[in-house]
C-alpha cells in the first residue's frame, strides 16, 4: 500500500533493465527478503526461464545488512554490482562504472547516480584524492538541480525539505586523465570489488525491517 503499491511492477522493470542494458557478462543473483507470494512466484518464474542464475528465498525479512552478508559472501567474480529492487539501469551502465575503477584504482565503491551526501561519508575519499597529484579535486555546486529533484522524487520525499537539508553541502568533483567523478557514492546501488567488501563482513544486522546502511558507509 501507499509508496509500495506498485512494488512488483517496479521490480519487474528493475530486473528487465538489468537484463536489457548490462553490456558485460554477468550472473544475476536475487535475495528475496521475505516477500509476498506474488513476488516469490514471479522470481521463481524468472529463475526457471534462465534470467536469474541464483535465487535465495528468505522465510522472513532479515534486513538489508543480513542480505548483504549472505550475498556478498556468496557472489562469484572480482566485482559485485548491488542494487535495491527499485533501481532502473541505463544502457552501458556496467562498463561506465568499471571505467571509474580503471581511472581511480583506489576507489572503494561506485554509484551510478550522483546525489548530495553527508560529507562525513565522503571525507575519506576527498582526503585521499587530495594527496594524489594525478587527481584534481574541486569543490562547489556542480550536481544539476534536476538530478537532485529526480533522486528526491524517486524516494517519495518532499523536494523543498530535502533541498533545505543539502543546500549547504558542497559537491566534490574528482578528475583524473579526463575522467570525472563525484565523491558521493551511496548504498542503494553500487559496484564494489569483492576483495574490498569482504574485509568488512559481516555487517551488524540489528533491525529485521529497515537497515543499518550507515555501517556500510562508515566501513567504505
Amino acid at each position: 500500500s501507499g509508496y509500495y503499491t506498485q512494488s512488483l511492477d517496479v521490480l519487474r522493470l528493475c530486473l528487465a533493465s538489468i537484463l536489457e542494458n548490462t553490456d558485460l557478462p554477468f550472473d544475476l543473483m536475487v535475495f528475496d527478503n521475505g516477500s509476498c507470494p506474488e513476488v516469490v512466484t514471479y522470481l521463481k518464474e524468472m529463475l526457471e526461464q534462465g534470467h536469474i542464475q541464483c535465487l535465495v528465498l528468505s522465510e522472513r525479512n532479515i534486513g538489508k545488512n543480513g542480505a548483504w552478508n549472505f550475498m556478498f559472501g556468496a557472489a562469484p567474480g572480482r566485482y559485485i554490482a548491488y542494487a535495491d529492487g527499485d533501481v532502473f539501469f541505463h544502457p552501458n551502465w556496467l562498463s561506465e562504472h568499471l571505467r571509474l575503477f580503471e581511472a581511480f584504482p583506489d576507489v572503494g565503491t561506485v554509484t551510478g547516480f550522483p546525489h548530495r551526501r553527508n560529507p562525513s561519508f565522503c571525507d575519506g575519499t576527498t582526503k585521499r584524492a587530495e594527496t594524489d597529484p594525478s587527481i584534481s579535486v574541486v569543490k562547489g555546486d556542480f550536481i544539476p538541480q534536476e538530478w537532485i529533484d529526480e533522486f528526491v522524487y524517486s524516494l517519495g520525499k518532499d523536494p523543498v525539505g530535502y533541498w533545505e537539508k543539502v543546500k549547504e553541502i558542497q559537491d566534490v568533483c574528482l578528475c583524473k586523465d579526463g575522467v570525472y567523478a563525484y565523491a558521493a557514492a551511496g548504498h542503494f546501488q553500487f559496484v564494489v570489488q569483492k576483495d574490498v567488501i569482504k574485509q568488512f563482513l559481516p555487517f551488524p544486522s540489528r533491525r529485521p525491517v529497515g537497515a543499518d546502511e550507515h555501517f556500510f558507509d562508515e566501513a567504505m
